[in-house]
């Protein structure tokens, strides 16, 4: 499931930034089979919790009710930015899309470094996973207040306003999810 919604994340990006229709209409495909994914694996998990697991391994099961579930939402996720495109006469400057675009890597490796540790079991990638956080977190603040700055030079283009932060925001939510992800690796050693 990981590998699918890092597939996601990349044609959420081609389909954001370079306004492939393409891509984006294979994302909203994509996203009906996660769903479904996600519903099968959430039942199954939930039909395990009967059975008499050892401590180990009901650790396991917790780190994978949560691990689906965040993936579920990084998809999700990944959608939405996909969906923003679809607006009409929406075009962000030459500058937004960089701090954008350059905002949205950190949090594919976020998602990358998470993924890698749930998959291998370990969290030996947690520092790189806090760093690419601290990072984002610096990112943020500096993009949110250009955004502002930008806002009170320009208020000629309300829609683009309206949805900047949106976009902001939704990168940011992947990042935690991901971030999720690997705390929920650690908690289970």
């Amino acid at each position: 499931m990981a590998s699918m919604v890092a597939e996601q994340l990349g044609l959420a990006q081609k389909a954001f930034f370079t306004n492939d229709k393409n891509a984006a209409e294979q994302l909203r495909e994509n996203e009906k089979t996660i769903d479904a994914i996600h519903d099968k694996t959430g039942n199954y998990l939930h039909k395990i919790s009967s059975l008499m697991l050892s401590e180990r391994d009901r650790a396991k099961k917790r780190t994978l009710v949560h691990a689906v579930t965040d993936l579920e939402r990084i998809a999700d996720l990944a959608e939405n930015l996909a969906e923003y495109i679809r607006q009409e006469n929406i075009v962000f400057s030459d500058r937004a899309k960089r701090d954008l675009e350059v905002f949205y890597n950190n949090a594919v490796q976020v998602f990358a470094s998470s993924a890698n540790s749930l998959k291998r079991k370990k969290i030996t990638l947690d520092m790189d996973v806090d760093r690419l956080d601290h990072r984002l977190e610096e990112l943020k603040t500096e993009y949110r207040n250009k955004f502002l700055l930008h806002q009170q030079e320009d208020s000629s283009r309300p829609a683009v306003d309206a949805l900047y932060p949106n976009v902001l925001k939704d990168i940011e939510r992947i990042t935690a999810h991901a971030h999720n992800i690997a705390e929920s690796v650690l908690k289970m050693k």
